[in-house]
């Protein structure tokens, strides 16, 4: 019966601290507004036209050359 009560507690510890952890750090570390997104071709093939849909915008990138690092494109979220 000790044993049970001893381990309830250590649960409540680290769900209390979990939270307050996680509020801790929204507070310090705050989400960014955008994203900056670039596309890196790894492969031997030229990108001619690719697409980021997401679910109200579409973002293109025209050509990606091999071995490459496209521009960055700035987006709410993706």
């Amino acid at each position: 019966m000790k044993f049970n009560g001893f381990l309830l507690v250590i649960a409540l510890l680290l769900f209390s601290c979990n939270e307050a952890t996680d509020n801790l750090l929204d507070k310090v570390i705050p989400e960014p507004d955008t994203l900056e997104v670039g596309i890196k071709n790894n492969t031997n093939y030229r990108f001619k036209r690719t697409e980021i849909i997401s679910n109200n915008n579409t973002y293109v990138y025209q050509v990606i050359k091999p071995d490459a690092i496209s521009n960055f494109i700035e987006m709410a979220f993706i």
